[in-house]
Order: C-alpha cells, then structure tokens, then sequence
C-alpha cells in the first residue's frame, strides 16, 4: 500500500522520533540525516488545502483585556507541530507544557471522537464538509490493511485539489454501539490527533444529524392551544363525503325508498324480528326498570319529545 504524508504514529496518536525508530515521519521508510521524500513534499503542498477546513473560534488570552474573540484554524496549530520548513527536514520537535494545554484546549473544541475500525481504537474528525469518509493511509500501512489504488482527483477547499491514493474494501466500524460496514478512501491527515474522518455519507448509519436547520426566513408560527374544546366537535350531517356530482347520484339512487320509508304507518310493527323487544315486568311493578334521574334543565326537552310519541301513537299509557 502507498504510505501518505502523515507521519506514522501508533494507535494512541502519540508521535515518534524519527532518530528513535528510524522510521520517516511522512513516508514510513528509513530515516537517515538529510532524508527527503516525496511524501514530505505533497505534505507541504496539502497545508494550504487544508487551513480553511474546521475553522473553529476561539478565546482570545486576553479575553480580559476586552479583545473579544479571534478566528483560529485547529488545522493551523496542528501543522505548527509539524514543522515543514528545510531545516526541520523529518526532525522532533519538543513541545512545551504550554504548547501541549494548547494542543488540548484546541482539542476539546472540535468534534473529535472515538471509533473502532477493525478492532483497532482510534479518533475520528467529524467533518460535515466531506461527502466521504477516509482513514490516514500511515494507520492502513501500519496495520497491513490493503488499499486498492486508483487514479482521480478530490477536490479541497479554496479550489486546491489532490491527486487520490485509493480506497479499501468494506471495514467494520463500531461506534456508539452501532455497527456497520464501511469503504474508505485513503486520504493523507493534517493532525496526528485523529487517523480517519467521518463524512456525510455515514452520518445517518452512525446515528449523527442535524437538528434545528431553518425551513424559511420567518420560521413556523408559533404554536397556540385552544381551550375550547366545543371546536374540535364537527357539526352534525355535514360530513359528506365524495363530490357534489356523487353525492348527487347517491340521493337520486335512494329517493325512492326514502319517500316509501316514510309512507310507512307510524303504528305499525316492523317486520323484522329482532326489531321486537320484550321488556317483562313482574306483577305489581310499574317499570321493567327504573330510569336514571335526569337533569331538570332537561325535563322540558323529554316533555316534549314524550309528548309526540303521544301524539303519533309511538306509545299509549299503561292501563
């Protein structure tokens, strides 16, 4: 597999010295004094392309002398440690207690997590302006993972572009207790602080969205509750369903036995058997059963509806 730019460290992150392993930190090849390779070079190349990426604010020192707050790129200060300059060819440099609180602060404001790829525990960058994922091509080397080479290019920020390495098979991916599998491209990373990148086009499979994006410039109406209920209540038959032509039919199909239904003599039995209820009252008992009171305010209503049936012979006093 092609080595990449990064400099090769284990799966903790922590960078080797180039005299103590005798391993290059851009290419993972031997070191010697005056080493120079081709990955050190596309490394110097790729700084640009990637300042403008996970631009982050940050807290002025002096917040208390009133400065406010000043725009600082994380991708920046993480290749201040990777010095790229001629005299610091593939050479150690000592960070300072200071330097390494830095390193940290700047760490606990990106979005850096843990992931298991391959049964190995390494950090990822969530990176919401990639639509694909990749893994630093030192992690894939280090652990004999084979990378199917390609030709192409992905393009970066502030129109720079690199030329592709190539990608993997399917790898298994465990994060937040989800598990899936994943094809990543092998890509050369800024920092030694994380060995894959997390784009978009896994976001969904490992749980991470995006809330409260805006649908409009003035937003939803605000929400109101009613409190009368009596609103929600819909009115009685005027619930008609289908169109007016439908509807229409249906009343001229059923005209008929409507008038017949009506022409019906109000005394008489209906026909059907089921329709003939038997209420038995014992000897001695006005009622099969007694009614449950009614409201008084609804008396005048029962009078009057008691009063029709009267009226129409629906019932007859009991002798």
């Amino acid at each position: 597999s092609r080595p990449g730019s990064s400099r090769p460290s284990g799966d903790d992150g922590v960078k080797k010295d180039p005299k103590k392993t005798g391993l290059c930190r851009f290419c993972g090849g031997k070191w010697y004094d005056g080493h120079r390779c081709k990955e050190y070079f596309e490394t110097k190349e790729a700084k640009l392309a990637y300042t403008a990426r996970m631009a982050t604010l940050k807290q002025s020192n002096n917040k208390g002398k009133g400065k406010g707050k000043e725009v600082d790129h994380s991708f920046r200060q993480d290749f201040q440690d990777i010095s790229l300059t001629d005299d610091d060819d593939c050479k150690s440099k000592q960070v300072n207690k200071k330097e390494k609180e830095e390193k940290q602060k700047t760490e606990s404001e990106s979005f850096i997590v843990p992931i298991i790829v391959e049964s190995h525990k390494i950090f990822a960058l969530i990176d919401s302006g990639a639509n694909f994922s990749s893994l630093s091509p030192s992690f894939l080397h280090n652990n004999k993972i084979p990378i199917t080479h390609v030709d192409g290019i992905i393009n970066l920020a502030h129109n720079q572009r690199t030329k592709r390495i190539g990608y993997t098979k399917p790898l298994s991916v465990q994060y937040n207790r989800k598990q899936l599998q994943v094809e990543f491209e092998a890509m050369r990373m800024p920092s030694d602080k994380y060995q894959c990148v997390i784009g978009t086009d896994i976001f969904a499979e490992l749980g991470l969205f995006f809330i409260g994006l805006a649908t409009s410039f003035d937003g939803p109406p605000p929400f109101t509750f009613d409190d009368d209920e009596h609103l929600d209540v819909p009115a009685p038959d005027n619930s008609p369903a289908g169109t007016d032509k439908e509807q229409a039919l249906f009343l001229d199909s059923i005209r008929d036995s409507m008038y017949n239904n009506q022409t019906i003599n109000k005394k008489s039995f209906c026909t059907v058997e089921e329709s003939i209820v038997h209420l038995p009252t014992p000897a001695g008992k006005t009622c099969f059963k007694r009614q449950y009171p009614l409201p008084d305010k609804l008396m005048p209503i029962v009078d009057e509806a008691v009063k029709k049936w009267f009226e129409d012979g629906t019932i007859e006093r009991a002798r």
